[in-house]
């Protein structure tokens, strides 16, 4: 098993053995400081909202994130070994312009997503940039569960020095999820499917199209199209709305961010238009979606 991450893990045939290679370079080193992300906090401008919870560690460098912790929006400036874990539905504005490495942790409802973003070279991004990543093709076991449960509850109750000792066993249930496989290999077609869905569900606030998703996992654009007819039920525009759409209403339910920000955050640049995709898919108009679940709406 890799023991450093080396600066070409894109070139990398298989990231898979470079994340888990990550993995075991933050279990030698344990995680010195851990901050918590509620839900539920005003934010900041350009926050970028996770509709799940989160463990991301500094490996090297130092890293600037605006974080909604138990006071309000908080910006703190994390050095290797530190991190923060998220609550589902926090939002988080990290600085790309630092030098940094940085390791997210994202358990899923339907698999274990590990991201790894390289920012030590010159030509850094002002912008998140593309992260090299591996995701399970499978729901993670009882274990994460369990962990990531506790880890959720010592969050709310505030204590950080458990949440120390409870990071490295966490991080090393996530490198044994990703060892783990499924009980029966994934047919071709399925595999394709699942790889193209997770990029998706990751990437729905870019400018997606049918094309450039069918270039990128080396199909053609009529294939993609039959191949989601018949996962999914649902063309592949028809599965890119539903994803943003989905967190468009979450937005609108969780948080009080303005609503030409939320079509933002959801790929859409035209208001109007994000206005009226919301409309046709919900029946009401954003705003008056987010009024009548104001009761039921994250303090």
């Amino acid at each position: 098993m890799p023991t450093l991450a080396p600066r070409n893990l894109r070139d990398r045939p298989d990231p898979r053995l470079a994340i888990l290679g990550l993995l075991a370079r933050l279990s030698r080193k344990p995680v010195r400081a851990l901050h918590f992300a509620h839900a539920g906090i005003p934010p900041v401008e350009n926050p970028l909202f996770v509709d799940w919870p989160r463990l991301n560690v500094v490996l090297s460098g130092r890293m600037e994130v605006v974080l909604p912790v138990a006071g309000g929006a908080a910006t703190l400036r994390l050095a290797e070994g530190q991190g923060f874990f998220a609550q589902a539905g926090a939002w988080e504005r990290i600085d790309w312009s630092g030098r940094f490495e940085l390791l997210c942790m994202v358990p899923r409802v339907r698999y274990l997503r590990v991201s790894y973003y390289d920012q030590r070279s010159a030509r850094r991004a002002a912008v998140q940039p593309s992260p090299v990543y591996h995701h399970t093709e499978m729901p993670y076991g009882e274990a994460l569960r369990l962990a990531l449960e506790t880890l959720d509850a010592v969050r709310v109750l505030g204590n950080h020095e458990v949440a120390l000792e409870l990071a490295r066993p966490f991080v090393r249930l996530v490198s044994l999820e990703i060892l783990r496989r499924p009980e029966r290999p994934l047919g071709k077609a399925k595999e394709t499917f699942d790889r193209i869905q997770t990029w998706l569900e990751n990437s729905f606030h870019e400018a997606v199209t049918r094309e450039a998703a069918a270039a990128r996992f080396g199909v053609s654009p009529a294939y993609l199209s039959r191949l989601f007819v018949s996962r999914a039920g649902l063309a592949f525009h028809e599965s890119l709305t539903k994803c943003r759409l989905d967190h468009a209403a979450l937005l609108l339910t969780r948080t009080e961010l303005p609503i030409h920000h939320v079509g933002l955050q959801c790929g859409y640049g035209d208001p109007v238009h994000f206005g009226r995709r919301f409309r046709q898919a919900y029946g009401v108009s954003p705003g008056n979606y987010r009024a009548a679940r104001a009761p039921t709406r994250e303090k």
